[in-house]
């Protein structure tokens, strides 16, 4: 559960519904300051009194810190733009403490601004658009692969938006850049596919699929979140170019073992990788990043 602070003529208030828009986002230290445009009492009844009124969002470890979006798939706050409307429950802090608590809290961009790509995409859900040229690639597989362009391939599903290369079981998967993981996402059944996707600092963003979920020398599905992600993978860590986050599997639907991998712009469009990943640069040793226990 997230904490609040509350400032202004408010501390009085009892549980209440706020809607307001993010004035300032502090990822270093996992805080969102919001500027309340409209709340509810318990009872429905708008409050008025909202010209002094400032909330801060305390979500919690920053390198961790997320919040779910209008669709209740998880942000990370670094993704979080000033103008985006957050929707809370809170109730304000009791007498002489310092924090309120916070029952519900979602974020969404407004409909003319920029956004994320859609967290459940894979197959079929966005018009192709021109070669991905500017996105500069690591090879997503150590020691690089042969694969062919199956960009677009007609499947019963519809177009495919992505990329398949073949790799044996358990090869090491590497960043395709510096940048952010902005959803790791474990399948909530045996069965389903293992994803990832980095987001660079420039918006555009590549998913990694079909991680795999068995456990050495088997094909028992049970492997787990150890044998598809590298330990410190969760969603929120930062990760350098060339550095291992998983291993290629047949997680979800898959013939066999490979990686399906997507890119996207900044907006949210599907992209051809075709380009970028041809120009990738191949390394056969990932590349170490010291990092704190636990992380």
């Amino acid at each position: 559960m997230f904490a609040c602070a509350l400032a202004g003529p408010c501390l009085a208030w009892s549980t209440v519904s706020l809607t307001g828009q993010v004035v300032a986002v502090d990822a270093d230290l996992g805080l969102l300051h919001v500027q309340p445009d409209e709340v509810l009492t318990s009872d429905g009844q708008p409050r008025t009194d909202l010209e002094a009124v400032r909330a801060t969002f305390f979500l919690g470890d920053p390198g961790l810190a997320s919040v779910a979006d209008g669709q209740g798939d998880l942000v990370p706050i670094e993704a979080v733009r000033t103008g985006w409307v957050v929707q809370a429950e809170i109730t304000p802090p009791a007498t002489g403490q310092p924090l309120g608590t916070v029952a519900r809290l979602a974020v969404s961009a407004p409909p003319d601004a920029p956004r994320l790509p859609p967290l459940g995409f894979l197959y079929g859900d966005g018009l192709p658009q021109p070669e991905c040229a500017a996105l500069s690639l690591t090879f997503p597989i150590l020691g690089g692969r042969d694969w062919s362009d199956n960009y677009l391939a007609a499947y019963s599903t519809g177009p495919h938006n992505g990329l398949d290369i073949p790799a044996p079981k358990l090869t090491p998967l590497l960043a395709p850049f510096d940048g952010l993981v902005v959803l790791r996402r474990t399948p909530s059944s045996v069965g389903g596919p293992y994803t990832v996707v980095f987001r660079a600092a420039d918006g555009h963003t590549v998913l990694y699929t079909h991680l795999n979920d068995d456990e050495p020398g088997t094909t028992s599905g049970l492997g787990g979140e150890q044998y598809a992600f590298a330990p410190f993978l969760r969603q929120g860590a930062r990760v350098t170019a060339g550095e291992l986050v998983g291993w290629v599997g047949d997680s979800g639907r898959a013939t066999g073992p490979h990686l399906h991998l997507e890119t996207r712009l900044p907006d949210g469009s599907v992209v051809s990788p075709v380009e970028a990943v041809a120009a990738a640069t191949v390394v056969s040793e990932p590349r170490v990043v010291p990092r704190a226990v636990g992380l």
